[in-house]
């Protein structure tokens, strides 16, 4: 048997969605951060590590990178742990739409994309977890 969404359900799975992401670029906007301004969030390990492996990616799938050597990190070697580890987000794609140049905006997006989804993650594993105590299938005895 399948389960539908009921209309005032839909209306938290969006709000939940849509109030962290309207939070965040708000946020944004009053710290100027890129579009908004010359601030940009990357900062740290994403100025410095992530901003040249999201430009590699880049080129990797232009087609003007290797997927399996680069001598562009550390003395050279293998990149499948780097791909593996860093870039293999699905949300990653977004990145075609970008570019090189436009990194600190795929930056903030990426970054708005993903507290969204943090929002939804959470209301929806609280959402269950409740729906769970409630018919008794807690682990734990209340």
């Amino acid at each position: 048997m399948r389960k539908t969404i009921r209309p005032a359900n839909l209306a938290f799975y969006v709000s939940s969605l849509l109030v962290p992401s309207i939070f965040t670029i708000l946020v944004f906007f009053i710290t100027h951060v890129a579009p908004f301004g010359h601030n940009t969030v990357a900062s740290v390990d994403f100025s410095n590590q992530y901003m040249a492996l999201f430009a590699y990616l880049k080129r990797a799938l232009a087609g003007n990178a290797s997927w399996a050597y680069s001598s562009e990190f550390g003395l050279g070697g293998n990149v499948f742990g780097v791909i593996t580890y860093y870039l293999l987000s699905p949300l990653n794609v977004i990145l075609l739409f970008f570019h090189v140049t436009e990194l600190p905006y795929f930056g903030t997006l990426i970054t708005v994309v993903k507290i969204s989804l943090i929002g939804f993650t959470t209301f929806f594993c609280f959402y269950r977890s409740r729906s769970l105590l409630m018919r008794n299938y807690c682990v734990v005895p209340n």
